[in-house]
């Protein structure tokens, strides 16, 4: 016979598929029609590079929307809970999709920034031979710049492109320092120390600090601090538990700046990549020119001449 325990898990994922049928029918997945690519003169490998970066996009996004519809389902379901099975469901079902959503935003922040990086730059390559096929990553270890290096260098890559500010924009808004705050920096946090909570019970009840000293001195007629020193505090402090109504309402707007930052994305990759010559195309090849009028601070600047 099933334990209580198990009675209680199965009625809850019943009770889940019930409102899941309904939850996930709020907004169509996005499309993988990517025929814009087709039949261009791409550079080498270009093609290939910028179509499968562009479907794992994609997935990334229809996989966030998946789990806030499942998220928002499992809420309801726990709405009607006492204190003790609401922890077995969310131990059981809940608290995996949770962290994977509230890691979202640091994530596909960090991934526009690559396939953007790596999208355009093959799009270079595809249009002007003269263009040198070189990232600011290729000479480190590993390869992966830390985000302000990244962005900035993504910036330099798609300043001129049309839309790039509206991009550049939106993708600041993604695990901004609100976010953060109002998450209690629960990305960080779980990836680097003790994570919040779900709910119930508060972390890191002992803090230790590193602050100026405070100690005061008399220097001639003057009380001065020292200068320079810290010392290190203790304290007792404690992070509360987040509260899972008020995370998935943040965590759904951080999804909705994701899809409008993929949809400019998407047209910026589609007014460029129609610059590329057509494979059955004759005539003159159009091109990414270095602007005459352009002040160069941080190499060639690039113009893209739409027809």
């Amino acid at each position: 016979m099933a334990s209580e325990h198990s009675k209680l898990l199965l009625k809850a994922y019943e009770e889940y598929l019930n409102h899941r049928d309904h939850c996930s029918n709020e907004s169509p997945y996005l499309s993988y029609d990517f025929k814009f690519l087709n039949n261009k003169k791409w550079s080498l490998m270009a093609e290939k590079i910028v179509s499968n970066e562009l479907r794992e996009l994609t997935n990334l996004l229809n996989r966030w929307k998946s789990l806030l519809s499942k998220w928002r389902s499992w809420n309801l379901v726990l709405s009607n809970k006492d204190e003790m099975n609401a922890w077995h469901i969310r131990s059981e079902f809940v608290e995996s999709i949770v962290n994977q959503c509230l890691f979202y935003p640091s994530s596909m922040r960090d991934n526009f920034s690559s396939i953007a990086t790596s999208s355009f730059h093959q799009i270079k390559l595809s249009l002007d031979r003269s263009y040198k096929d070189s990232l600011d990553e290729d000479s480190l270890k590993g390869g992966f710049l830390m985000r302000s290096k990244k962005e900035k260098q993504l910036k330099r890559l798609v300043s001129v492109f049309p839309e790039s500010e509206i991009f550049l924009n939106l993708l600041k808004k993604l695990n901004n320092s609100q976010y953060v705050k109002d998450t209690l920096d629960y990305r960080n946090l779980a990836s680097h120390s003790i994570a919040p909570n779900l709910v119930l019970g508060e972390t890191n009840f002992v803090t230790r600090t590193i602050e100026q000293a405070t100690k005061m001195s008399l220097i001639g007629d003057n009380l001065c601090g020292p200068v320079g020193k810290t010392s290190v505090v203790y304290g007792f402090g404690g992070t509360p538990p987040i509260n899972l109504e008020e995370a998935i309402k943040l965590n759904y707007e951080q999804y909705q700046i994701a899809r409008e930052c993929y949809t400019v994305y998407l047209r910026i990759l589609m007014a460029t990549v129609s610059t590329i010559e057509n494979v059955a195309q004759s005539g003159s090849r159009r091109s990414l020119t270095s602007s005459p009028h352009t002040t160069h601070h941080a190499g060639p600047q690039w113009a893209v001449h739409l027809p």
